[in-house]
């Protein structure tokens, strides 16, 4: 039993430091949340491997074309995205939707 409590002991004494000396206050704001998100694509993948959707993001918002495919590779839809706004939208060829 006295292990245990030395134990936590040094937990709360390690643990009440590291609140005075301020670990990791340095840009944990919680205003900065999503801000360090580097800009990129999603993509994912029908099952026969061809992609399905792909949509490109600044940050944690769409920005640019968002294109979504059937099974069989056809474009489906194209949507263009201005952070996060939809400003276009561009219909291509309407085949049956049963690789969705």
């Amino acid at each position: 039993m006295r292990i245990f409590l030395d134990i936590l002991r040094c937990f709360a004494a390690t643990s009440l430091l590291c609140c005075l000396l301020g670990c990791g206050s340095e840009g944990s704001n919680s205003e900065e949340v999503g801000q360090d998100i580097p800009p990129g694509a999603l993509v994912n993948y029908h099952p026969n491997g061809t992609k399905k959707l792909e949509e490109f993001y600044k940050g944690d918002l769409r920005h640019g074309l968002s294109t979504k495919w059937d099974a069989n590779g056809t474009i489906i839809e194209q949507l263009r995205y201005e952070d996060d706004k939809l400003v276009e939208t561009i219909v291509g060829n309407q085949p049956n939707r049963d690789g969705d």
